[in-house]
């Protein structure tokens, strides 16, 4: 049984890969799924998600990044990350325990995922105002 509170930290499973500078929210580095010459691959350390401007490559979580990386199926990617729990011993109060943990640690990633979200519409947003202002003092004047 996948168990999402079993995950490694954003930081520190990404730090495994990739040498961050500062204690940032997001972070651009070279791309590890193409030869890259240039940081394309933007991390959110905030949800875990990534996506790469230059080949496309994308999840929402290290799990989804593992995945990629390893080329594991989801439960030996869960395996491999520590996240997979065997529940053949269990009792059944065992069981319903863990089940209302995982059902609690997916609320919490579901809104840290919305955060994330939220957070960067505010940043595009923050734009808006300085792509205007660039474009209207382009604009070929009429005289």
């Amino acid at each position: 049984m996948f168990n999402r509170d079993l995950l490694p930290n954003a930081q520190a499973y990404y730090g495994q890969y990739f040498a961050f500078k500062g204690n940032k929210a997001k972070h651009l580095v070279p791309c590890c799924f193409h030869h890259d010459k240039t940081a394309s691959l933007s991390i959110d350390m905030v949800s875990g998600r990534f996506y790469c401007f230059g080949c496309s490559a994308s999840g929402g979580d290290i799990l989804d990044f593992h995945q990629q990386k390893t080329g594991l199926n989801f439960v030996e990617s869960c395996k491999d990350l520590g996240a997979w729990v065997d529940t053949t011993q269990d009792t059944p109060d065992q069981l319903a325990a863990r089940k209302k943990k995982i059902e609690q640690a997916d609320r919490e990633y579901k809104a840290r995922q919305v955060q994330a979200a939220k957070a960067e519409k505010e940043h595009a947003q923050a734009f808006i105002p300085l792509v205007a202002t660039i474009s209207s003092s382009n604009a070929p004047s009429r005289c």
